[in-house]
């Protein structure tokens, strides 16, 4: 009896401090830090599941450091109004297309096979027409869902029935 007894002091001691170490990660890491909102892009029939870079950290970071970006993924970025944003490839690991949408879901441009860059002197990437969304997708995409100037997207925010 005496020795079930310590284990189970032994238990409970071993279940706060999991507890305690899990409240502290919700504290320092809130959920918002591990997963990005998503939506959906739809140009016609195909539809792209985008991660959604809304703050300005989620927009610095962008896809920084991704190793990979699957077939029907990207990651669109939100602006309040119609903007002419600034994108450039330092330290990305992955080539990528983007697509420029006004408030409408218009495409206004693409920018298509934009290459990665390790060095300090990346070229910048933009539109030359103001944009509410930018949806970087894997390189060659443009090409394979047949995305042009004058399309348009149905963008739908946040969670996806």
């Amino acid at each position: 009896m005496i020795s079930l007894c310590k284990r189970c002091r032994f238990e409970r001691r071993i279940l706060r401090v999991i507890l305690f170490s899990i409240l502290i990660l919700a504290f320092y890491f809130p959920a918002s830090a591990f997963s990005a909102e998503t939506g959906l892009v739809c140009f016609k029939t195909i539809c792209i599941h985008a991660e959604i870079a809304q703050t300005g950290t989620q927009k610095k970071q962008g896809l920084m450091g991704r190793k990979q970006l699957l077939e029907g993924h990207g990651m669109l970025f939100t602006y309040d109004h119609e903007v002419q944003p600034d994108f450039w490839m330092k330290n990305m690991l992955i080539p990528l297309d983007f697509v420029w949408l006004n408030r409408q879901g218009e495409v206004v441009n693409i920018s298509e096979r934009i290459p990665p860059c390790g060095a300090n002197n990346c070229p910048i990437i933009t539109s030359p027409k103001r944009v509410q969304y930018v949806l970087e997708l894997p390189s060659g995409s443009i090409q394979k869902i047949k995305i042009k100037s004058g399309d348009h997207a149905v963008i739908q925010l946040g969670e996806i029935s």
